[in-house]
């Protein structure tokens, strides 16, 4: 069976971020989860502009904890933290904020490699 498509118009791209359903992961350490939501066009570059500028291009400090405060969302797909909780969160243990850092990159279709990949350029 062949799918067929229609021809999107301005409307329907502009409105696409209703398409993206919000993700969840499970903090068994925490009992509980939380959501993850996909970040806009404009917040992933700002992130990756972050990274690749600056006094010193390739700066990573914090870059799990700025895609952490970035996804995390509550119900209705809201941000939980704002950019000024990135320094509280990069406190947290590492083992919390990596695995929610994966779960991030991965619902936002960041591979493992797209920090790197901001990094060199």
């Amino acid at each position: 069976m062949i799918k067929e498509f229609h021809i999107l118009d301005k409307q329907k791209l502009l409105g696409a971020g209703s398409a993206y359903k919000l993700g969840e992961i499970e903090i068994p350490e925490l009992g509980g989860k939380v959501y993850l939501r996909v970040i806009s066009s404009r917040e992933r570059d700002q992130l990756e502009s972050e990274i690749s500028s600056g006094a010193k291009a390739g700066n990573l400090t914090n870059i799990r904890a700025k895609l952490v405060v970035r996804s995390i969302a509550d119900e209705t797909g809201k941000r939980l933290f704002s950019d000024a909780d990135v320094e509280a969160v990069g406190e947290m243990p590492a083992p919390l904020v990596g695995t929610l850092f994966d779960a991030c990159a991965r619902h936002n279709g960041m591979s493992g490699g797209a920090v790197e990949d901001a990094r060199k350029n």
